[in-house]
């Protein structure tokens, strides 16, 4: 992974506890995970999984694959759910990193 072009841009970190499945309703997830990250805290209008037109308040770029109800937590503590995942690819085809609108 250490040759795919953001390596070099991640220089903060979250912490993501990846989701893992439902009982009754609540959501239950694995072991939490420190992510070397970039964060951009700009705020935008997107879509969540239903099309809803949501606010995202930060994204998260990460050299990891995220899934769409993974919880993050932000350096200051604050803890957020995922509104929507885009994934980055190379030209081959390989995985490089996923961006996280919160």
């Amino acid at each position: 992974m250490a040759s795919y072009p953001i390596s070099g841009l991640l220089n903060q970190s979250v912490i993501v506890a990846p989701f893992v499945s439902r009982v009754d309703g609540d959501a239950t997830y694995g072991t939490p995970v420190t992510h070397a990250c970039r964060i951009d805290y700009t705020i935008r209008r997107t879509y969540n999984a239903t099309g809803t037109e949501v606010t995202s308040t930060a994204t998260v770029f990460i050299a990891a694959f995220i899934g769409k109800e993974d919880k993050i937590t932000f350096p200051d503590g604050t803890i957020k759910s995922v509104i929507g995942v885009n994934y980055g690819y190379d030209r081959a085809g390989v995985f490089g990193h996923s961006e996280v609108m919160v």
